[in-house]
């Protein structure tokens, strides 16, 4: 997070100066060093010892977790997930495999290439615009993949009150070319969300398609600071999540895991979930999705038929998997 957006901000002094050291985030502010390197860097900017300290100090409380009882994270959760908006495939074994996919959660979706991953992300957004006319959806695109074509004929056949107007609700944010933008626009969307604007319309859909690509390049095997980033972005979307009851889907992308992906039921399944081990405690799940012609099985009918599977869910059984076929990005049940 940007220091300036820190409640408590930080002086607009200080957070000038930081910014010559190109210290530009509350992590950079954390992990850059002991306090008397920060001190040094600092040179040209009057400030004390003491000061500095008690500045690090504050910026780690309001970085650090919040505390929370077991009794007010479950009512918490109950109350998200019966007020929660529609937010359903309309296929049913695919949305009781997580519990549906509202319910002020972030659920990554994850799957190689192909295996309808941005198909189920924007299914579920444009069901959702078509039937809640007073929402907006915000789609981060990192790729600049977003192909609007593809949303406009799956509303054609859509059967929701409100499907004249859902092009109109959908915001496409096209390309991101950092997290640091990302983040701007996740600080815009909290503010918004603190003083709804006048004309009745509520953000309650985020889609981050990918986020690898804003975080990938950040990680670093010889650095733990690329981790600290990704923990903080995420955090920050779980609680915006929480905070204004809004379904938040993160695309992910793979990589290997020779010889078998072991969170999987499918020995035949030789990919994971990318960015490391320590994203999948970021997420409240993940959905597995591939093609079923992975699995040696076809269609002559113009479907794809595809496999979605519960790699970790907090809210459900992991390992459990359906099927379902998609036909021009319309989801169908199996036969």
């Amino acid at each position: 997070m940007d220091p300036k957006d820190l409640a408590p901000p930080l002086p607009v002094a200080l957070v000038d100066a930081l910014r010559q050291c190109s210290i530009h985030t509350d992590m950079d502010f954390l992990f850059s060093g002991t306090v008397d390197d920060l001190l040094r860097r600092l040179s040209s900017y009057p400030i004390l010892r003491d000061e500095l300290e008690f500045y690090l100090a504050q910026v780690a409380r309001l970085a650090s977790a919040p505390a929370c009882t077991g009794t007010e994270r479950y009512t918490q959760a109950h109350r998200s997930r019966v007020s929660a908006p529609y937010f359903r495939t309309g296929i049913q074994d695919l949305d009781e495999l997580i519990d549906c996919f509202g319910g002020s959660r972030v659920i990554e979706i994850s799957g190689v290439q192909g295996s309808g991953k941005t198909a189920l992300a924007r299914h579920l957004t444009l069901q959702h615009l078509s039937k809640v006319p007073d929402s907006v959806a915000l789609w981060l695109d990192t790729t600049g993949d977003f192909e609007v074509e593809k949303g406009a004929k799956w509303l054609v056949k859509a059967e929701g009150q409100a499907a004249v107007t859902a092009l109109e609700r959908l915001q496409v944010s096209m390309p991101l070319k950092d997290v640091e933008e990302a983040e701007a626009l996740l600080n815009a969307l909290r503010s918004s969300l603190s003083n709804p604007p006048g004309d009745g319309l509520i953000t309650r859909c985020i889609v981050i398609d990918t986020v690898t690509k804003l975080l990938a390049s950040r990680l670093s095997a010889a650095s733990s600071q690329g981790h600290a980033f990704m923990t903080t972005f995420m955090r920050e979307l779980r609680s915006l999540a929480r905070t204004y009851s809004v379904a938040v889907y993160v695309i992910n992308d793979t990589s290997s895991a020779q010889p078998c992906n072991p969170a999987s039921a499918f020995t035949s399944n030789t990919r994971k979930p990318a960015l490391g081990p320590s994203f999948a405690f970021l997420t409240d799940a993940c959905l597995w999705l591939a093609k079923c012609d992975t699995y040696g099985i076809n269609n002559d009918d113009g479907t794809t038929s595809h496999v979605a599977e519960v790699l970790r869910s907090r809210a459900t059984q992991s390992g459990r998997w359906c099927t379902f076929k998609i036909r021009d990005g319309i989801f169908l049940q199996p036969s």
